[in-house]
């Protein structure tokens, strides 16, 4: 059994794999965002960066033009994302795991900019594909750190995004024997200065990740 620790609250079904599994399972929310009032310019492309994003375009939905947002192109990165887009009533044109592969397979072959809905903190994919002008965007929400400690050491911590990193180290450290799981490449880059014991998942997604870490461990009984 490994004791694991997520950075991010996970869904019931995933928060079960783990504990089917017969792991010790602490989760909790390492950042907490805060969505700024905006309304969005007609553009015929847009793009989010992740389910904050969309979280601050359902909150300040009543100041959009909805006709506008139904009718355009949406990119976005991750399955989640896509998801709750849906739910907001938009189809999804691509998706891609991370903004670098979005911005390569699908962003750089249109022929109009697009509007991307992006957070304060920006990965530098995003960050440069902006400096070309290859979109404009819109800084729609900021994350901020969650002030949490653990006196325990885990056999793993599962880690979302770069920001959920920064945020963890803050108020904690990770030894060298903790397994810093990662949900994708960005992640892990920004996680190898401090560690270089990783499990990187081979698709985006919580689940994803989940059945990773399950199998690594598998592999150690």
């Amino acid at each position: 059994m490994a004791s694991i620790l997520s950075t991010k609250i996970l869904e019931d079904a995933i928060y079960e794999r783990l504990l089917g599994a017969g792991h010790a399972l602490t989760h909790y929310n390492a950042l907490e965002a805060e969505c700024f009032p905006f309304s969005a310019a007609p553009y015929p492309v847009y793009v989010c960066s992740s389910q904050n994003a969309v979280a601050a375009l359902k909150e300040y939905w009543h100041r959009q033009d909805e006709k506008t947002l139904l009718n355009a192109q949406w990119f976005c990165v991750g399955e989640q994302t896509a998801n709750a887009l849906a739910d907001l009533g938009i189809k999804v044109t691509a998706q891609a795991e991370n903004a670098a592969a979005l911005i390569e397979d699908h962003l750089k072959p249109l022929q109009t900019k697009p509007l991307w809905f992006t957070g304060v903190r920006k990965t530098t994919a995003l960050e440069h594909f902006i400096r070309e002008k290859g979109c404009d965007y819109m800084d729609c929400y900021m994350t901020r750190a969650v002030e949490k400690t653990f006196s325990n050491t885990f056999d793993a911590v599962l880690f979302f995004s770069p920001s959920g990193i920064d945020s963890y180290l803050k108020y904690n450290a990770l030894s060298d024997s903790t397994l810093a799981c990662c949900i994708g490449e960005t992640t892990a880059e920004a996680v190898k200065a401090h560690s270089s014991n990783l499990l990187v998942s081979k698709k985006a997604g919580a689940m994803h990740l989940a059945v990773e870490v399950i199998n690594h461990f598998k592999k150690e009984l």
